[in-house]
């Protein structure tokens, strides 16, 4: 597996345009390897040392590099508002997936509905710690893994109603006059990733979000938006290099073909 995983990081690397979803996966292949085989050298399996390095060694190694690189990245998150997705509520906890293949459980009374950034339903909650599957939630990261391997998050405190307001302002702004906003990658969620602007969470497909701009984590980015719903708070972005490079040689000579031609005279 962890050989696997190896090839798939080394292809992604050498080709920026593949998914996201597929060094996701292959993350997740490498933490459970690395997991398994810290497990055998604490208690000292002579399996393990009997199997030596093995014809994988190369391909590991090369895994451990892309990795280290990876989690070199993740230092500029300190600090950062990011999303996390209600997946589970019950009477006195909501669960919550932070896309970083953790976890965190928050009691109700602790949170509080001026962090949602994305509703599941759109419709109106019934009491303050009105939850619900799906809910987005912003939280600020403190530290990226305690001693006991865990996310630390804190509760944000509200934005000012005016900031906000300013910042959707400034949104909906650049989305007319298609400007780029700038933005900062926070942490993978269902279907894209979680994007910074200005103070508010928003949003970007996979598929619009290209292998490069997904891996500089927490870095600021030029971004397109591309859809707005004030009612649901929702803002839909596009990685503004992905554009250009679908756009391409192209269609800047069918532009150029357009134009009228210039005289000697002028």
């Amino acid at each position: 597996m962890l050989r696997s995983a190896a090839r798939c990081l080394s292809v992604c690397a050498a080709h920026a345009d593949l998914t996201p979803a597929i060094v996701g996966s292959a993350f997740s292949d490498l933490e459970r390897c690395l997991l398994r085989r810290n497990a055998h050298q604490q208690s000292g399996s002579d399996a393990s040392e009997a199997a030596g390095p093995g014809p994988g060694s190369e391909a590991e190694e090369t895994f451990l590099q892309l990795y280290r690189r990876h989690n070199s990245s993740l230092k500029h998150l300190k600090g950062q508002v990011i999303g996390a997705r209600v997946f589970k509520t019950d009477r006195r906890f909501v669960y919550l997936d932070t896309g970083f293949n953790k976890h965190v459980k928050y009691a109700k009374k602790e949170l509080h509905l001026s962090q949602l950034v994305s509703s599941s339903d759109g419709g109106l909650r019934t009491s303050p710690d009105d939850f619900r599957l799906g809910d987005v939630l912003q939280f600020i990261i403190e530290e990226l893994e305690t001693p006991y391997g865990d996310m630390q998050l804190a509760v944000e405190r509200p934005i000012e109603k005016d900031k906000v307001a300013g910042v959707w302002e400034m949104v909906k702004e650049a989305m007319h006059t298609n400007q780029p906003v700038m933005g900062r990658v926070l942490n993978a969620v269902n279907g894209g990733y979680s994007v910074g602007v200005a103070g508010i969470v928003t949003f970007c497909p996979f598929s619009q979000m290209s292998f490069l701009t997904a891996s500089k984590v927490g870095m600021l980015q030029p971004f397109l938006v591309t859809n707005m719903n004030e009612a649901k708070r929702n803002i839909v972005l596009q990685d503004a290099t992905v554009l250009r490079r679908r756009r391409g040689p192209r269609e800047d000579l069918i532009r150029d073909q357009g134009r009228p031609a210039r005289s000697d005279a002028d």
